[in-house]
């Protein structure tokens, strides 16, 4: 949003030194996740009997973070071990493969 109590939430994107291509890429995938991300919600609403909107109207103008994350692998490096095993996300939905 234009205005926030919550600036942090909206703070520019970062863009690694020696990745020229990484504004473009992760716009890009960004987008295909949100749009699965928006998918999903319209789907969840019909499903608890709400507008189709309901739940995605919402989500417009929020916070959605793109963002790897980060593993330390001197310290996790056991084949099969978790590396993100609990999290908490404060988001209405949140996606994500394996770390």
């Amino acid at each position: 949003p234009t205005g926030s109590q919550y600036e942090d939430l909206n703070a520019e994107p970062v863009t690694p030194a020696g990745f020229p291509s990484w504004s473009e890429t992760m716009d890009r995938w960004g987008s295909h996740m949100l749009q699965a991300v928006t998918s999903c919600a319209e789907m969840a609403a019909i499903g608890f009997g709400m507008e189709c909107k309901a739940l995605t109207n919402l989500m417009h103008l929020g916070p959605h973070v793109l963002a790897p994350t980060g593993s330390d692998l001197r310290k996790y490096r056991t084949l099969g071990q978790p590396l993100a095993g609990w999290h908490s996300d404060l988001n209405l939905l949140t996606i994500h493969g394996k770390s």
